[in-house]
């Protein structure tokens, strides 16, 4: 699934949940601080992201500027993921998302350590694995919440049109409750 720059405070609030709760971890500073850490740390890991898919969009605009698309039948979305693997192997962008989890949890774990924000006696695996399994937790039930959100949108008496304020507002109202309800805020 593709993280967007929204989920990134609620990710972190998460990492630093489950952490505070794991026995192994001791909690050097204030959850909030520890939050703010691993928020700009997802928050870079998913604008390198954005970042490598601007530049393809160009590269591919610029493609079918010079109408190099129009005498060849191509799928736009098939050639996108294939420069995508391409330029991410070049740039070093992890694509796979249990490698690229994997190593922005270890990020994470070193940055708060370096930070002094938490400290732990046992292997830095261990205090990795809590915040990988807080990562793949909120990505795995943000699929449910979505839907709850959804359902529960479509039943309001009063349609609300996606992309409108209104929508906006109570699309985050609801996705904060939902978040709360699924012990993921």
């Amino acid at each position: 699934m593709k993280v967007k720059m929204s989920h990134s405070s609620y990710m972190a609030r998460k990492i630093a949940k489950d952490l505070s709760e794991n026995k192994y971890v001791k909690i050097l500073s204030g959850i909030e601080h520890m939050s703010g850490i691993a928020q700009t740390l997802i928050e870079a890991d998913i604008q390198k992201e954005i970042d490598l898919e601007n530049k393809i969009n160009e590269m591919m605009d610029e493609q079918e500027e010079n109408d190099e698309f129009e005498y060849v039948e191509v799928d736009y979305r098939e050639v996108f993921w294939m420069v995508k693997r391409r330029l991410a192997k070049e740039t070093g962008f992890e694509l796979n998302y249990d490698d690229r989890y994997s190593d922005l949890a270890h990020r994470i774990v070193d940055d708060l350590w370096k930070q002094e924000a938490i400290e732990y006696d046992v292997s830095e695996g261990i205090v990795k694995n809590t915040v990988y399994d807080a990562l793949f937790k909120y990505l795995n039930e943000f699929d449910n919440v979505e839907k709850e959100i959804t359902e529960q949108m479509n039943s309001y008496k009063q349609k609300l049109i996606p992309g409108t304020e209104d929508y906006q507002v109570v699309y985050e109202k609801l996705y904060a409750a939902a978040l709360q309800k699924h012990g993921l805020a």
